[in-house]
């Protein structure tokens, strides 16, 4: 019997620029999170990870909502004949972002401009967060190219952008501007609606609840989520709704597709690993809130997310997209633990945060099945052939 051998290395080497990609971030961490670099290396360093970063997710092709996001730029007319109105087609999507498109269209009609925009955007305003938020910039960096940068940046875009302005706008709630908050909040539901659900978090920051409840809290949700009786309650009472608009039914069945919301369930690794971050966040937010002016409104947003995402865990789409808003501080509040010990200790205590990275980043590719990585500025086309001219 003759033995066929199979060759994966073509295969194989289509992962790499992720790889190299997480070396490069790490390698940064070590070489200038933990000595004095200048103000002109650091700004050119951001601006080299901002370009690479950008780069690397907006020229992305082969990914889950690829198709439906060239459908809307093929389809949207440019600016002038938009908002005048003169338009056939009809979106179920936000309007704001059908006006960037537009906008957009107006200079060209290649969809490489709308995808580098969006994640030129994302990418610029999570740095500027990180710059400001984190004590290890880098670090925090890598924190979030393993997680938020796959799922955020280059898939689900239009969450994406919102969870980078509400990110952005957390620092308006320590600086106790009220009115800047609530309109980062308009702006993030503009580009995406569920935005409006981190009202929660808002709610539980200004309760200002001690550490001790938001434990028996976070304790609570996770029981209500292993039980799941309000998520079951709004399901069945809504359910019936469906007999009477098809709309409604149609939400209800993708608020409840576990593909299309990836969900995360109670006792999934995921989710395990945000409550064990939320434990520590919960143990030490008091120390560390005297060392970081914005920990305590991250750390409250985040055990608001690991809550939501217990409870309503089972109407998967609910739970991942309101919780990814949420939590969209783990990058900084997972970094910020480093300031738990001395600081000739923390170089080597940083290689836990590459491990975690690490494991982030395995999670990810499990559970979105991410593909190779093809980008379309050497050859990989979208639905469109030869659309982008390469």
């Amino acid at each position: 019997m003759k033995t066929e051998i199979i060759n994966y290395s073509p295969y194989v080497l289509l992962y790499l620029p992720y790889c190299f990609l997480f070396c490069f971030l790490t390698l940064l961490s070590f070489m200038f999170d933990f000595c004095k670099t200048s103000r002109t290396a650091q700004s050119f360093l951001h601006f080299l990870l901002l370009v690479i970063l950008a780069l690397f997710a907006g020229t992305r092709v082969g990914w889950s909502d690829q198709d439906g996001y060239m459908w809307i730029f093929d389809m949207v007319s440019p600016l002038p004949v938009f908002i005048s109105g003169q338009t056939f087609m009809e979106f179920r999507i936000e309007y704001f972002y059908l006006l960037f498109n537009s906008f957009l269209k107006c200079f060209s009609e290649n969809p490489l401009v709308m995808f580098l925009s969006v994640a030129t955007m994302v990418v610029a305003l999570n740095l500027r967060a990180f710059r400001k938020y984190s004590p290890y910039f880098f670090l925090s960096v890598l924190v979030y190219y393993s997680n938020y940068y796959f799922v955020g940046t280059m898939t689900a875009m239009r969450q994406g952008l919102a969870a980078a302005v509400i990110l952005t706008g957390m620092a308006f709630l320590a600086d106790r501007k009220w009115t800047a908050f609530f309109i980062t909040v308009f702006v993030a539901c503009l580009f995406h609606f569920s935005a409006i659900f981190v009202l929660f978090g808002y709610l539980l920051y200004r309760l200002n609840f001690s550490a001790r409840v938001l434990f028996w809290m976070v304790a609570g949700s996770f029981m209500m989520g292993i039980f799941s009786p309000i998520s079951h309650w709004l399901f069945s009472h809504f359910i019936g709704l469906g007999d009477l608009n098809p709309q409604i039914q149609t939400g209800l069945n993708y608020l409840e597709d576990q593909q299309q919301g990836f969900a995360l369930g109670v006792l999934r690794p995921t989710s395990l690993k945000q409550l064990a971050i939320c434990l520590l966040v919960i143990r030490y937010r008091d120390y560390l809130c005297t060392q970081l002016k914005y920990f305590n409104v991250l750390s409250i947003f985040y055990c608001a997310a690991t809550m939501w995402r217990f409870i309503f865990n089972d109407i998967a789409v609910l739970a991942a997209r309101v919780g990814g808003l949420l939590s969209v501080g783990e990058p900084v509040i997972v970094v910020s633990f480093l300031l738990l010990f001395k600081p000739d200790q923390r170089r080597w205590i940083a290689l836990l945060v590459v491990v975690f990275a690490a494991a982030s980043l395995y999670l990810n590719f499990i559970a979105f099945n991410f593909p190779p990585y093809v980008s379309a500025l050497w050859g990989g086309k979208y639905w469109k052939e030869g659309f982008f001219g390469f």
